[in-house]
């Protein structure tokens, strides 16, 4: 699916605002501190970054794909903070496609 940068965007700054409530939630559950306040730029670059680091395409589906599955695992637990879950998800997606 070809995504608008409007489009891309929305579900970015929505997927970016989702993880902040999830990852306040186990913070606040689990007293640890407070977490870094990522930024809509930091947190794409930081997507980004992490699919380059492994040759993976960095195209916006890419990303949106990476933030969804963030998400998820923040939601469910799997992760406890923003952090986390980038390196679970970028290394898990890497695993899959045989790359680590």
């Amino acid at each position: 699916m070809f995504i608008t940068n409007s489009e891309y965007r929305a579900k970015i700054v929505t997927l970016l605002h989702e993880c902040k409530k999830a990852s306040n939630k186990w913070r606040n559950l689990y007293y640890q501190d407070t977490e870094y306040d990522w930024s809509y730029q930091e947190f794409v670059d930081a997507i980004e970054d992490r699919l380059l680091d492994y040759g993976l395409d960095a195209d916006e589906r890419n990303v949106v794909t990476m933030a969804e599955r963030m998400y998820s695992i923040l939601a469910d637990g799997v992760a406890l903070n923003i952090d986390m879950a980038l390196s679970d998800v970028v290394d898990d997606t890497a695993e899959e496609l045989g790359i680590i």
